[in-house]
């Protein structure tokens, strides 16, 4: 396997977060199951393009290989689907676990970094990170066909916004009302008097 490595992009398809209580203790772990490959390399001359890929991390809370200190995880090439085992930090594997239960339709991708090592079928994970593609309306410019997207607000200011004008409407309806009142009084003095 000399020279192989190199990266993947994996969207996330099905996840499941499992809790295990044992008498050692409490054990975490995510599994991603029914991804496919988007983006990424070839391993031994196959190409990956939107093969199936099954993902499963724990939380790491210490250190598991002393002698590769910069392996988080393991890309097995001899299995079929593919599968990675990823050891992530406990801030890591928070973020991760947030993901895991999110139901906002964002597109969730990883892209893994691996490198060669000496354990037969398994290439080194040396990094993992994890995309979220947050959904955006695209608008299309009639004239020209192009695509623009407009500037994401945050949700604060879209709030503040929207405050701002119905406030603005409950303001103006409050003028009018005391506009008809002062002409309903100078009409009824008008007409009293004379």
């Amino acid at each position: 396997m000399a020279g192989q490595g190199g990266t993947l992009t994996v969207r996330i398809g099905t996840v499941s977060r499992n809790t295990t209580v044992a008498a050692t203790g409490v054990r975490r772990s995510i599994t991603f199951e029914n991804c496919r490959i988007v983006g990424g390399t070839k391993i031994a001359g196959v190409s990956l393009d939107n093969d199936a890929v099954s993902i499963s991390v724990y939380q790491n809370l210490g250190e598991l290989w002393p002698d590769q200190p910069a392996k988080i995880g393991a890309l097995s090439v001899g299995d079929h689907p593919l599968w990675i085992t990823l050891a992530a930090a406990p801030e890591a594997f928070a973020q991760y676990w947030r993901a895991a239960e999110a139901a906002d339709g964002v597109t969730r991708n990883f892209h893994f970094a691996f490198e060669e090592n000496d354990f037969g079928d398994a290439l080194a994970v040396t990094e993992a990170t994890l995309i979220e593609v947050m959904p955006q309306e695209v608008q299309f410019d009639e004239k020209t066909g192009r695509a623009s997207v407009p500037i994401r607000q945050h949700p604060l200011i879209v709030e503040l916004e929207k405050a701002k004008k119905e406030f603005g409407g409950a303001v103006r309806s409050i003028i009018v009302v005391i506009v008809v009142v002062v002409v309903i009084h100078y009409a009824w003095q008008w007409f009293s008097t004379g």
